[in-house]
């Protein structure tokens, strides 16, 4: 299974959009960092799925979220004729990182709880249909050496 971990700040109020029959709260993550002294700002796609529309109120423009999906690249080419690429991960996990981003860990009367997100999350994991490779378990082989025929 392929996975991304991203950890950034949400450049825009999320936005509900309706996918292939599912509701997500669709948003953009702007994830910086620093490459032999200069810092670069990347600019992630991030869907995921809010069945009950709650969510997307809680991901507001400036928050700091950690964000662990499958990842998802589509090329393209530009206006200008040149090649581009996009980054879009589906979320399958998604925590708001307390003490970061533009609140500065200011706590606000709107904050979900914690219990409540979490529910949220395993139910979308359960209703969520992806392939899963089961566990193989293999017992051990015993052979005795006096039944081999050489």
């Amino acid at each position: 299974m392929f996975r991304t971990e991203v950890i950034g700040c949400v450049g825009q109020d999320a936005v509900l959009r309706e996918i292939a029959g599912y509701t997500y709260a669709c948003f953009n993550l702007a994830v910086r960092e620093r490459v032999k002294g200069e810092e670069r700002t990347t600019w992630v796609r991030i869907r995921k799925v809010d069945r009950e529309q709650k969510l997307s109120q809680y991901i507001t423009k400036g928050r700091a979220i950690y964000v662990e999906g499958r990842p998802q690249v589509s090329a393209y080419m530009t206006k200008e004729g040149s090649p581009a690429a996009d980054l879009t991960v589906w979320a399958e996990r998604l925590e708001f990182i307390a003490g970061a981003g533009r609140n500065g860990g200011q706590q606000q009367e709107e904050q979900p709880q914690p219990q409540e997100l979490r529910q949220q999350q395993s139910q979308t994991q359960q209703q969520e249909r992806y392939y899963q490779p089961q566990q193989v378990v293999e017992a051990p082989v015993y052979v005795d050496s006096d039944n081999l025929p050489f």
